[in-house]
């Protein structure tokens, strides 16, 4: 089975009915801890209020491809008898010649000769199998997940010691998994500092006024929480954008949707004391275009438009 993902779109205009009467018919939006009550209530949806009333859906295709996750092994002067554990399965390093099909390298010569029967035993240890591939160079191993997702983003590597340094499994990514960028504040925001997200310009101020400005406050804490409340309570970003607190004076902006659209929202900033990860809500993962948006006019006729 592929590891992309299909990723559907679909965009449904009823002519004539606000978007408070859609929700609130029938019953409102279903939980989403109850996906088959989602679906009947969207049939219901479609069928009482589509019907004869010019309604058009629009259809779009992407697919989305997952990315693995990455880790390393770095060996410095590893001795016989050190071992590294990935997801409980532990490789052990032997003086002379090792045997990969039972989880055994040499530290024979050099820290690159290890690596480099590191990496015959991930390839040939039947318990290990198939958890990471591994490159070396000059000791220092490059993992990559053979599965690719954000699972392997849990998998807990250990090892015997000094000799060995270990990098955590990270930055695995779902197919059609939602993208988000940071930016940290390190010291109070300026007056008239602003970020920009899309056509968007968010002002800091000693006192705010109306949804475009922000509250300084009193410290980088209380400029990223002020900023923070900016964003999620504008009515232009609103189900677009999601900001959350990735840690003190750490701002987390969320694209509430998937895919390329992402390489076109830009968020740009002149702040003091102030970073970015990025400009631009780009998608970790790889989404790839796959069909021209097809338009259906929903009543008479359902052929494509």
């Amino acid at each position: 089975m592929s590891a992309t993902s299909a990723v559907l779109r679909a965009e449904i205009t009823i002519p004539g009915r606000p978007g408070a009467e859609m929700i609130a018919q029938p019953g409102g939006i279903p939980s989403t801890a109850n996906p088959i009550k989602f679906f009947v209530w969207f049939a219901a949806l479609i069928s009482g209020f589509v019907s004869g009333l010019g309604a058009r859906i629009r259809l779009a295709v992407e697919d989305s491809t997952p990315t693995a996750a990455t880790g390393t092994v770095v060996f410095a002067t590893a001795i016989a008898g050190n071992w590294v554990a990935i997801n409980g399965v532990r490789y052990v390093a032997v003086a002379g010649v090792a045997n990969a099909a039972l989880g055994q390298f040499s530290i024979d010569t050099s820290d690159t000769a290890t690596g480099d029967s590191f990496v015959l035993a991930l390839a040939a240890y039947p318990p290990g199998r198939p958890i990471a591939v591994g490159v070396n160079t000059a000791g220092s191993v490059a993992l990559t997940a053979v599965v690719p997702g954000r699972a392997m983003n849990d998998t807990l590597m250990t090892d015997s010691g000094s000799t060995i340094t270990l990098t955590q499994f990270s930055g695995g990514r779902d197919a059609g998994s939602l993208q988000s960028i940071s930016g940290t504040f390190t010291a109070v925001a300026t007056a008239d500092d602003t970020l920009t997200i899309g056509a968007v310009v968010l002002t800091a101020k000693a006192s705010p006024s109306g949804e475009n400005q922000w509250a300084i406050g009193a410290n980088a804490a209380a400029s990223a929480t002020n900023l923070i409340a900016a964003v999620n309570a504008h009515s232009k970003l609103k189900g677009l954008i999601l900001a959350s607190s990735g840690g003190s004076g750490v701002i987390v902006y969320q694209l509430l949707t998937t895919g390329r659209i992402g390489n076109l929202i830009a968020v740009t900033e002149s702040l003091n004391d102030y970073t970015q990860t990025a400009t631009t809500i780009a998608p970790t993962q790889t989404s790839t275009w796959i069909a021209s948006p097809a338009v259906y006019a929903v009543g008479a006729s359902t052929t494509a438009q």
